[in-house]
Protein backbone atom coordinates (compact mmCIF):
# COMPACT_ATOMS: atom_id res chain seq x y z
CA UNK A 1 0.00 0.00 0.00
CA UNK A 2 3.03 2.51 0.62
CA UNK A 3 4.35 1.80 -2.70
CA UNK A 4 0.80 2.30 -4.33
CA UNK A 5 0.60 5.74 -2.20
CA UNK A 6 4.12 6.92 -3.40
CA UNK A 7 5.36 5.91 0.01
CA UNK A 8 2.86 7.93 2.08
CA UNK A 9 1.25 6.95 5.33
CA UNK A 10 -2.29 6.92 5.38
CA UNK A 11 -4.10 6.69 9.43
CA UNK A 12 -6.28 3.48 8.81
CA UNK A 13 -7.92 4.07 12.49
CA UNK A 14 -10.23 6.95 13.74
CA UNK A 15 -8.61 8.33 16.71
CA UNK A 16 -11.60 8.74 20.08
CA UNK A 17 -11.08 12.22 21.64
CA UNK A 18 -13.17 10.79 24.16
CA UNK A 19 -10.79 8.35 25.62
CA UNK A 20 -8.13 10.99 25.15
CA UNK A 21 -6.54 12.30 28.95
CA UNK A 22 -9.26 14.81 30.00
CA UNK A 23 -8.02 18.45 29.30
CA UNK A 24 -9.58 21.79 30.98
CA UNK A 25 -10.20 23.86 27.64
CA UNK A 26 -9.28 27.46 29.48
CA UNK A 27 -6.22 26.33 31.39
CA UNK A 28 -4.52 23.67 29.03
CA UNK A 29 -3.47 21.51 32.16
CA UNK A 30 -4.65 18.19 32.01
CA UNK A 31 -6.31 16.17 35.01
CA UNK A 32 -4.92 13.80 36.89
CA UNK A 33 -5.81 10.73 39.32
CA UNK A 34 -9.37 10.16 39.96
CA UNK A 35 -10.40 12.69 37.79
CA UNK A 36 -9.52 11.00 34.33
CA UNK A 37 -11.54 8.16 35.68
CA UNK A 38 -14.36 10.12 37.11
CA UNK A 39 -14.47 11.93 33.49
CA UNK A 40 -14.37 8.97 31.25
CA UNK A 41 -17.14 7.54 33.20
CA UNK A 42 -19.08 10.66 32.02
CA UNK A 43 -19.62 9.40 28.60
CA UNK A 44 -19.32 12.71 26.83
CA UNK A 45 -18.13 12.55 23.43
CA UNK A 46 -14.63 14.78 24.10
CA UNK A 47 -11.76 15.36 26.79
CA UNK A 48 -12.41 18.64 26.89
CA UNK A 49 -13.45 19.90 30.18
CA UNK A 50 -14.08 23.35 32.49
CA UNK A 51 -16.30 24.53 34.91
CA UNK A 52 -19.59 26.51 34.19
CA UNK A 53 -17.71 30.00 35.50
CA UNK A 54 -14.70 29.07 33.12
CA UNK A 55 -17.24 28.46 30.06
CA UNK A 56 -19.28 31.86 30.93
CA UNK A 57 -16.10 34.31 31.40
CA UNK A 58 -15.15 32.89 27.67
CA UNK A 59 -18.45 33.99 26.36
CA UNK A 60 -19.70 30.60 26.48
CA UNK A 61 -23.28 29.13 27.68
CA UNK A 62 -23.91 25.62 28.56
CA UNK A 63 -26.48 23.64 27.17
CA UNK A 64 -29.45 23.76 28.86
CA UNK A 65 -29.86 20.47 30.56
CA UNK A 66 -26.47 19.89 30.60
CA UNK A 67 -25.30 17.88 33.98
CA UNK A 68 -22.04 18.79 35.95
CA UNK A 69 -19.62 16.12 37.07
CA UNK A 70 -18.12 15.64 40.30
CA UNK A 71 -14.39 15.85 40.32
CA UNK A 72 -11.94 15.98 43.44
Amino acid sequence: LMQKNNGEWLKGWRVDQSLALPVNIITKNHYQGINILRLWLADKETNQWATYRQWQENGKQVKKGEKSTTIT
